[in-house]
C-alpha cells in the first residue's frame, strides 16, 4: 500500500466562513428566483449523472457482494450543499431514507427550501385519474437535511432509527476535498483531514459503501487515504471495490482525468 499523500496547501475553500458566505448568496438568489437552486458541484464532469448510473449498475451486477436495493437503500450525503445529489437519487427511483448533512446552516436551509418546493409541486401524473385503481401510489418522502459537523458532531444526529449501525451508502462529493484544504488541527495536532476516515467508517454499516468524488486526489491517492490497516478506534476498514469512469486526457505523456470517484466497502 502506498504511503499517505502529502497534505494540500490550506485554502479559503477549507473554511466554514467561505461556505457560509457562498450559501448565504445562494439562499438570496433562490429567494429571488425559486428556479435558481444553486451550484451543482462537478457538473462540468457530469459527475452526478455518472454516480447515479454507477449505483444503478451495482443493483444489476457487481463484482463484489452487497445488499444494495433501489426501493429501500439508505443514503447519507456528507456536505450536502443544496441537496442536488439526493434529489437526483429520488428522481431516479431510490426510495429509502436519505439524509443530507452540512456544517454550514445556510446550506441546510437552502436544501430544506428546495425540498419543500419539490414536495409542494404537482407530481407527474397527478392530473391523471387512475380509473382502474390497480396501481398503488408509493408515498416517497423528500430527503431530510440537518446541520452537522462530520468531524466533531454528535453521532446520534446521523446514527439513529434503523440507521444506528450505519447507512447503506455514504456519499461525499467534494467534502473530503474541502476538509483537506483546512489548516485546522485536531487534539493530536494533526490536520483535521487525518480523522476523516475513522469518522466515516462509523457512518457506513458493515458491508455498506462509501462513494467519494474528488477533484484534488487521484484514484491511487484516494486509495492511500482510505485503505490500509485499521487504526486504533476504527470499526473496520475500507476496501476499494469499484470506480466511476470519466473521460481521460493525456498531458506531458501522463494520463489523467479532472475528477475521481471511488467506491469503498466497509469490511471487518
Amino acid at each position: 500500500m502506498a504511503s499517505q499523500p502529502a497534505h494540500l496547501e490550506p485554502s479559503k475553500l477549507g473554511t466554514k466562513e467561505y461556505w457560509s458566505s457562498l450559501y448565504t448568496t445562494e439562499l438570496t438568489n433562490h429567494a429571488s428566483d425559486p428556479t435558481d437552486r444553486g451550484t451543482v458541484w462537478f457538473d462540468d464532469s457530469d459527475a452526478e449523472s455518472k454516480l447515479l448510473t454507477y449505483l444503478e449498475d451495482l443493483t444489476e451486477s457487481a463484482a463484489f457482494d452487497h445488499s444494495l436495493r433501489q426501493p429501500d437503500a439508505t443514503f447519507l450525503d456528507l456536505g450536502c450543499g443544496n441537496g442536488s445529489l439526493l434529489f437526483a437519487l429520488r428522481d431516479e427511483g431510490w426510495h429509502g431514507r436519505a439524509l443530507g448533512v452540512d456544517y454550514a446552516p445556510q446550506s441546510v436551509e437552502l436544501a430544506r427550501r428546495i425540498a419543500r418546493q419539490r414536495a409542494e409541486a404537482p407530481k407527474e401524473g397527478d392530473d391523471e385519474d387512475m380509473v382502474d385503481g390497480d396501481e398503488e401510489e408509493v408515498d416517497v418522502k423528500e430527503p431530510e437535511f440537518d446541520e452537522w459537523d462530520l468531524l466533531n458532531g454528535p453521532w446520534e444526529t446521523v446514527l439513529n432509527g434503523s440507521q444506528q449501525e450505519g447507512w447503506d451508502v455514504v456519499l461525499d462529493k467534494g467534502t473530503f476535498d474541502a476538509i483537506c484544504l483546512s489548516d485546522e488541527k485536531d487534539a493530536q495536532g494533526r490536520r483535521i483531514c487525518e480523522g476523516y476516515r475513522g469518522r466515516v467508517l462509523r457512518l457506513v454499516k458493515p458491508g455498506g459503501l462509501l462513494l467519494i468524488t474528488s477533484c484534488n486526489w487521484t484514484e491511487e491517492e484516494l486509495k492511500s487515504w482510505f485503505e490500509g490497516p485499521a487504526r486504533e478506534g476504527d470499526v473496520g476498514r475500507f476496501v476499494a471495490v469499484g470506480k466511476v469512469d470519466y473521460p481521460s486526457f493525456t498531458f506531458g505523456g501522463a494520463k489523467g482525468q479532472t475528477i475521481s470517484s471511488l467506491c469503498f466497502q466497509r469490511q471487518a
